[in-house]
């Protein structure tokens, strides 16, 4: 079904009890959702807006936003009972429950004060539901994974940039995108950014079991060309993260890691 599951005004929900709503306003975090066809168009730019307006008005605020996206994967949608949804949902009070968790993370004393929105992004991931047929739609849920991001997830990123102010604003708001499965190849796909366009700004960018191999990002894979989501690193070439693989049979767990990430070269401010 390409159609929107998520059409409501925002409520203010008492635990899971929100099954339509755009935006459900919990009472330690947020979740809103922008849903998009299986072309990669907005079901509908009004209710995007309201999700932008209320994430940039907490942008705002004395206290701050951390803004979290996340891009579902293959076999998922933004429908109330998908696991995706209640898994984000179910994170996103979990880190909100524990501040201390949230000042070891980021190592700042004040980000427990920041107002969470989680911004789940929805797109047509499970495209058919027959038991055994649902399996062989590995293929048009690959490309349609790239097509969506490749349309409006582009744009929603960037307005979503402009909508979160940059860190070193007084109330040094926070803004993250992670995408999982197909969904990682969606905000890979949504970073780069249409053909012959610089690629799309975003500071922090998770991949979790990101549908593309390590190709996807290097250098004359081929020896004539580049990765296609390598235009999603910044233009001064610089490496932007580590990327650890499955370890193989035998082989000990590498346990310089931490070493790796302290040697970084630190941006402005002291950030890594």
């Amino acid at each position: 079904d390409n159609s929107p599951w998520r059409t409501e005004r925002p409520l203010a929900c008492a635990g899971t009890a929100c099954a339509g709503t755009i935006i459900e306003q919990h009472p330690k975090f947020d979740l809103a959702y922008v849903e998009f066809t299986e072309r990669g168009n907005l079901f509908d730019r009004a209710r995007m807006a309201t999700v932008l307006e209320h994430v940039s008005r907490q942008a705002d605020s004395p206290e701050g936003v951390t803004a979290v996206v996340f891009v579902h994967g293959w076999k998922h949608n933004a429908r109330a009972d998908d696991t995706n949804v209640n898994d984000f949902r179910m994170l996103l009070d979990g880190v909100t429950s524990n501040a201390r968790l949230l000042v070891s993370i980021t190592g700042e004393p004040t980000v427990s004060r920041r107002r969470l929105i989680g911004i789940y992004v929805g797109w047509r991931g499970l495209s058919v539901t027959a038991p055994g047929i649902k399996e062989l739609s590995y293929w048009e849920r690959k490309a349609a994974a790239e097509q969506v991001g490749r349309g409006g997830v582009t744009q929603l990123l960037l307005r979503l940039e402009r909508a979160v102010p940059d860190d070193d604003a007084p109330n040094k708001n926070l803004y993250l995108v992670v995408g999982h499965s197909f969904g990682g190849r969606l905000v890979a796909a949504a970073a780069r950014g249409p053909d012959g366009e610089d690629a799309v700004p975003v500071k922090t960018m998770s991949l979790l079991q990101a549908a593309f191999s390590h190709n996807g990002f290097a250098e004359k894979f081929d020896r004539n060309r580049d990765g296609y989501f390598r235009q999603s690193f910044d233009a001064d070439d610089r490496q932007i993260a580590w990327m650890f693989g499955q370890r193989k049979p035998g082989e000990p767990e590498r346990e310089d890691w931490r070493a790796l990430v302290g040697a970084l070269e630190p941006e402005e401010g002291g950030r890594r």
